[in-house]
């Protein structure tokens, strides 16, 4: 039977805080499934993810696309106003 564990339980059994789990849930470095409003983790792939050392973030190929373009579009923009478009990070597109 699978189980599935909080963020509580994970901060509990980890070295790794609560709002961590949350954030790392959100920004989908880990996987995580939202039941009922609560964000709950399989055991099972919390415990290959932690086995990897993984904190890459996971992202589809919609996502891909979708940052893909704003960056694209961001660049236009900059070279339509006559500015330089330095590179960064993926944060601050």
């Amino acid at each position: 039977m699978m189980k599935y564990l909080s963020a509580k339980q994970l901060q509990d059994q980890t070295t790794i805080s609560l709002k961590t789990w949350l954030m790392w849930a959100k920004e989908r470095r880990v996987p995580s499934y939202k039941v009922g409003g609560r964000i709950v983790f399989k055991e099972h792939e919390i415990e290959a993810f932690i086995d990897a050392g993984s904190t890459q973030v996971v992202v589809s190929d919609t996502e891909v696309t979708k940052l893909v373009d704003r960056i694209i579009k961001k660049s236009e923009d900059a070279d339509r106003n006559g500015q330089k478009t330095p590179v960064k990070g993926v944060g601050d597109v």
